[in-house]
């Protein structure tokens, strides 16, 4: 007996999302806490730094940038 090209098709995609529907996939978590200071006149500017929390460890990151254009003002 021959099976129709369409129905061996949809029979395989059927069995392939059934067997990835059985695993399960657990991601890791973290979170991330920045302070960022900006200003600037037509030049400004942008530093600060933060945290990084992941798996029990903290990591400090730091960020930083020159910005050229309509910038004005302090935050």
């Amino acid at each position: 007996m021959r099976i129709p090209i369409l129905l061996r098709g949809a029979l395989v995609a059927l069995i392939a999302l059934f067997g990835v529907g059985l695993q399960s996939a657990n991601a890791d978590s973290g979170s991330v806490t920045l302070t960022i200071y900006k200003g600037g006149w037509i030049i400004g500017g942008s530093a600060g730094g933060g945290t990084l929390t992941f798996r029990g460890r903290s990591y400090r990151l730091g960020v930083g940038g020159i910005d050229y254009g309509l910038v004005f003002g302090g935050s």
